[in-house]
């Protein structure tokens, strides 16, 4: 199951500002130190209109390492514009005991990274933003992967093919009506998905990818997601079999 801090950072650059701010509690305190100065505020509203004035570039925050001890959540990662890395963020979250974000710490720094390359983050070097596929199957590994429901358009259609190895498959269609079917009879919070490569083109992001269960290689999966202006996915297209790896 993801940190809820990776998830917020996801979301953040999904564009779904009110559901980032959704994850903090009300009376939430936060500290951003940036190269500008500091920026010490408190509560949802005064976060909501510091991430609502921001530049509207295309940014987004590749995490490269996170941590979790008890109730502080850790990440270290590169701001990236487009393909131009801008610098590197250390962000700090402390977790209230009913889920919420009540306090939250995040430094900036433009050309200092604690890391000589990206080796071991979770998004690669061979990865470029993709995050919406990133956050789809964060919500698919989670406890209530029928959050995806609100990643969709009203014209969503989908199609998820399904081997089961030796020659054994089945194909998921349909419309938000087929998604719920599909979300129904999969397991739940047993399999982890990893994205190992991605493309993002023209409002449609691409990713290769492996499940593991217990740590062990299940599957190999490819999923394409065709988005709307809106950045709702409106076609889905995933295949999936066990009968072969990307090693």
């Amino acid at each position: 199951m993801p940190l809820e801090i990776v998830e917020y950072y996801a979301t953040l650059d999904a564009g779904h500002l009110d559901e980032a701010v959704a994850m903090l509690a009300e009376d939430v305190a936060f500290s951003m130190i940036l190269p500008g100065g500091a920026n010490r505020k408190t509560g949802r509203a005064a976060m909501l209109e510091y991430l609502a004035g921001r530049p509207p570039v295309d940014r987004k925050h590749r995490v490269l390492r996170s941590s979790v001890d008890h109730d502080l959540q850790f990440v270290h990662g590169a701001v990236t514009e487009g393909d131009r890395t801008t610098g590197y963020f250390v962000g700090v979250m402390h977790m209230r005991s009913d889920g919420l974000i009540d306090r939250y710490q995040v430094s900036f720094d433009a050309e200092f990274a604690l890391l000589d390359t990206d080796e071991g983050s979770s998004m690669n070097s061979n990865m470029q933003p993709t995050p919406t596929l990133q956050r789809w199957f964060e919500y698919m590994d989670s406890d209530d992967p029928d959050r995806v429901l609100t990643m969709i358009s009203a014209d969503f259609r989908m199609s998820v093919q399904f081997s089961k190895g030796h020659g054994e498959a089945a194909e998921f269609v349909g419309d938000r009506d087929g998604l719920v079917a599909y979300l129904q009879q999969r397991e739940k919070s047993t399999l982890i998905h990893h994205l190992d490569r991605g493309a993002s083109v023209d409002g449609t992001e691409m990713v290769l990818g492996r499940t593991t269960r217990d740590g062990a290689f299940e599957a190999s999966f490819n999923a394409s997601a065709q988005l709307d202006d809106n950045g709702h996915v409106r076609r889905l297209l995933i295949a999936r079999t066990p009968e072969l790896a990307f090693d």
